[in-house]
């Protein structure tokens, strides 16, 4: 919750300026921050806190009701740093104050200062730059990686969809070629059962033909004989009567020889 430094009186979040004091509210410290020094006079830590904001140093003064100081925090990373900023800083504040003539020890301090700024500046330039760079090539690889991955999918999707319309083909063939068998042999069976029922007809016609032969030549040697026999029986006939008409000349001849005798 954000107070006033000069005040003490607490605000709800979102207030930046006290009503009091018109002066710019303190937030909590971040958690992320640490206390590396303290200040007994507001003033002097509102000036150190614009000392490490211009040499690139987030820093927030935090007062402390039970013991009256205002603490300061920085970033871990930061807290060497700033305690060589905060070092500077007490030397220009002596110098300020005292008119100390050490103007050229404190330039060196100031210039040592500066370059580390210039140098912690430029590291941190650097480590975005290379963190920039790795995330690049970072997410080029992943996008290449992507990119061979879904080309792989495509690949194969295109050989699974391939091997389909071969097998698909392959299939229609099998049964083109089934069909195909399949009708041949019908045919085949169809001339088959045709060739069979005309040699059945040729038989069962030939078979009837010897038949009709067999019974005409039958029925002309029946004929044959009952006029072999009707003839046989004429001639039979024929010689009975003349037997009997022998027979009757020699009665005949008989009776006149004796009469005559």
């Amino acid at each position: 919750m954000p107070y006033c430094p000069t005040c003490k009186k607490e605000y709800p979040s979102g207030t930046t300026i006290c009503a009091e004091c018109n002066i710019s509210l303190v937030n909590n410290r971040p958690a992320d921050l640490v206390s590396f020094v303290s200040l007994q006079n507001q003033e002097v830590s509102d000036r150190f806190i614009a000392y490490l904001k211009d040499h690139d140093i987030n820093a927030v003064s935090e007062y402390g009701i039970r013991d009256d100081v205002y603490r300061i925090y920085v970033n871990k990373d930061d807290k060497k740093t700033a305690m060589k900023c905060f070092i500077s800083f007490q030397a220009a504040e002596k110098r300020s104050k005292t008119g100390a003539a050490d103007t050229d020890a404190s330039k060196e301090a100031e210039r040592k200062a500066e370059e580390a700024r210039l140098a912690k500046k430029k590291a941190e330039e650097e480590r975005k730059a290379e963190e920039e760079r790795r995330a690049a090539e970072k997410k080029a690889d992943k996008e290449r990686i992507a990119a061979a991955m879904k080309a792989e999918e495509e690949r194969r999707a295109a050989e699974q969809a391939e091997a389909e319309r071969v097998a698909a083909e392959k299939k229609a063939e099998e049964e083109r070629l089934e069909a195909e068998r399949r009708a041949e042999e019908e045919r085949i069976a169809a001339e088959k059962a045709e060739a069979e029922r005309k040699a059945q007809e040729a038989r069962e016609a030939a078979l009837k033909a010897e038949a009709e032969r067999r019974a005409e030549e039958e029925r002309i040697e029946a004929e044959k004989r009952a006029e072999e026999e009707r003839i046989a029986a004429e001639k039979a006939e024929a010689e009975r009567i003349a037997a009997e008409k022998k027979a009757e000349e020699e009665r005949i001849a008989a009776e006149k020889a004796e009469a005559e005798r």
